[in-house]
């Protein structure tokens, strides 16, 4: 009675938090807390269909449609969406390859990508057997459009088990209209024994055979040519193989009829399924409501309290879009700073209790992240930039106000929150390898590490704002002394983290160093450090040479944390990306020259003002 309740309560809050669908024919956005297995952990379907949508087309949202509704549309009603525009054809010698028309966008549906690809399929294996670094851009390009277009093959065949067939229902079966596999299912044996027996009474010809007997080996025929179909339906694991406790494997619906784990309960599980698939098929409102609400009532009762309290947590987390939020309050933030003194209202103390609002939201997503994971929050690149955007954000608005460190502090905290999407390709929020997934070692190197990177980002921003000040004021050496402190922090963060991360390794790999181009990127931080400190204090470093030293931490730093990811050597590899790689040359040249006129700029000044 009390998880009745509770249910209804959650579904009136899921209509004010669930995302806006464009162009649905019905609503399915309760269908978005539905169970599925991805990744090693269970996530809600609504994450699913992002994830899923953003690998296929590049976008978490088509033009016309959103992800759970395409998702939706595509394992109710297959048929319509082969036709929409999904897969993204960048590649113009792909395109021609594959005799496509030109467009606009350059996407392309199922439908017309099906021959083409079918043509192209004896290439695939060898390309598959070549070393990615010896394929051309056109071989990797071919290779995973035709692994998208598999996986969007593999989900469409999902719920071929329970979708109605247009066949033949001999009467001496008693089959029911609409007539599914499911159905066929208690016939199969007999059915198809019976057409041996006909295809060996009409000696292939099927002329022989009169209308009844024909429609019996048609039935038979459409039988097998599922079974066959079907054969690769692993993606959609959305069926428990047992009901006792969250963590066993799931599966699809066709696996789970292969497995041998069906029983009444997965039997009325693939019942409710199919009443809300017919219902949408056949666009009737009220058995729609009536039959999806009961399904995804009924879904989220088949996991443990724990495991339905994280799928409801990544539910809103996902609807809500946290950072999107906390992006825009950046942005607000950033512009408060640049008013204040300007408005005669407006005080530095006024925008460092808002700047709190997207601090605490950061922290709220990270613990988020942490309940729904069960791990730090920084296994990958795209965890990683959140992370180093709370601390950077922190570390600028929680001790005493001061302007210039909230102004830089905050316009990193925005950069980094606005670059995190361009690196969410591979964000499925899945599980670690198992020498990642070290909770201890994870929490202390991985945080300490990702800590310095905050703290060398403040301290960047931090010089910059000096550069300019010293280009305007030409003020004293006095004013580097605060910076200085940073950089320390910075030292100190980075240099333990690096020791850490050695002993993780001698753990893990069974050596201390190993010259990886990520132990080197760490180690470069920390002897940049230590050689601008050193040559300052041996006055090798005049003032504005040490600012300037510091303003380039922000280079060191984006080298150490995403250079060397694009690589491809060593056990931290994550693969070269070429947007990646113009984004970051790009950006070390243009920081390379704003801190070269700042600095020269700066020169002027101090000499005049000496």
């Amino acid at each position: 009675m009390i998880r009745a309740i509770w249910w209804h309560v959650i579904v009136i809050v899921m209509l004010f938090v669930a995302p806006a669908v464009a162009d649905a024919p019905l609503p399915v956005g309760h269908l978005g807390i539905i169970p599925i297995q991805q990744d090693g952990r269970l996530k809600p379907l609504e994450q699913f269909a992002r994830v899923t949508l953003r690998h296929l087309s590049g976008s978490e949202k088509l033009d016309e449609i959103d992800a759970l509704p395409w998702l939706v549309e595509l394992l109710f009603t297959p048929e319509i969406a082969s036709e929409r525009p999904l897969f993204l054809v960048e590649q113009e010698a792909l395109r021609a390859s594959l005799a496509l028309p030109k467009r606009l966008k350059h996407r392309y549906s199922a439908a017309e990508l099906f021959a083409p690809i079918g043509e192209k399929r004896p290439l695939i294996m060898p390309i598959v057997m070549t070393p990615a670094k010896e394929r051309s851009a056109e071989q990797q390009a071919l290779m995973d459009l035709y692994q998208r277009f598999m996986l969007f093959t593999d989900l469409q065949q999902s719920f071929s088990v329970l979708l109605p067939l247009n066949a033949p229902r001999p009467a001496a079966y008693d089959l029911p209209t609409p007539l599914t596999y499911l159905d066929l299912q208690r016939h199969r044996e007999t059915l198809l024994a019976d057409a041996q027996v006909l295809a060996k009474k009409s000696k292939g010809v099927l002329e022989a055979l009169t209308p009844p007997e024909r429609d019996v080996v048609a039935l038979a025929f459409l039988t097998e040519r599922l079974e066959q179909q079907a054969q690769q339906s692993r993606s959609l694991r959305v069926m428990p193989g047992g009901w006792a406790a969250a963590g066993e494997e799931w599966f699809a619906p066709w696996a789970l009829l292969r497995s041998g784990y069906g029983s009444p309960q997965s039997a009325a599980y693939l019942k409710s399924w199919q009443q809300a698939i017919l219902a949408y098929r056949e666009g009737d409102a009220v058995a729609w409501a009536k039959a999806s609400m009961f399904l995804a009532q009924q879904a989220t009762q088949k996991t443990t309290p724990v495991a339905s309290l994280r799928l409801w947590l990544e539910y809103f987390y996902v609807c809500l879009s946290p950072l999107s939020i906390v992006f825009g309050l950046g942005i607000a933030g950033v512009i408060g700073l640049g008013l204040v003194g300007r408005l005669p209202r407006l005080r530095l103390a006024h925008v460092r209790r808002f700047l709190m609002v997207p601090l605490a939201l950061l922290g709220l997503t990270l613990l988020a992240r942490i309940a729904i994971l069960g791990r730090p929050p920084v296994g990958t690149l795209y965890e990683s930039l959140i992370f180093v955007a709370w601390v950077v954000l922190a570390s600028s608005v929680l001790p005493a106000a001061h302007r210039v460190r909230m102004a830089a502090g905050t316009a990193i905290m925005t950069l980094l929150v606005g670059l995190s999407p361009f690196f969410a390709g591979d964000e499925t929020m899945g599980m670690l390898t198992a020498v990642l997934n070290t909770d201890f070692w994870l929490t202390v190197h991985v945080l300490c590490i990702t800590s310095g990177y905050g703290a060398c980002l403040l301290a960047s921003g931090m010089a910059h704002a000096e550069l300019w000040r010293l280009g305007r004021d030409g003020q004293s050496e006095q004013r580097s002394h605060g910076l200085t402190l940073y950089v320390l922090a910075a030292l100190g963060l980075t240099a333990t983290g690096t020791l850490l991360g050695g002993v993780w390794a001698d753990q893990s790999w069974g050596r201390f160093w190993g010259w990886d181009p990520k132990e080197n990127g760490a180690l470069l931080i920390v002897l940049w450090i230590v050689w601008l400190l050193h040559a300052r204090q041996a006055g090798q470093l005049g003032l504005v040479g040490y600012v300037a030293s510091v303003a380039a931490l922000s280079v060191v730093v984006a080298l150490a944390w995403f250079g060397v990811n694009m690589l491809g050597i060593g056990l931290h590899s994550y693969g070269f990306t070429e947007a990646t790689a113009v984004g970051l040359s790009t950006f070390c040249i243009m920081e390379a020259a704003v801190i070269g006129v700042l600095c020269q700029r700066a020169r002027r000044k101090v000499v005049l003002c000496a």
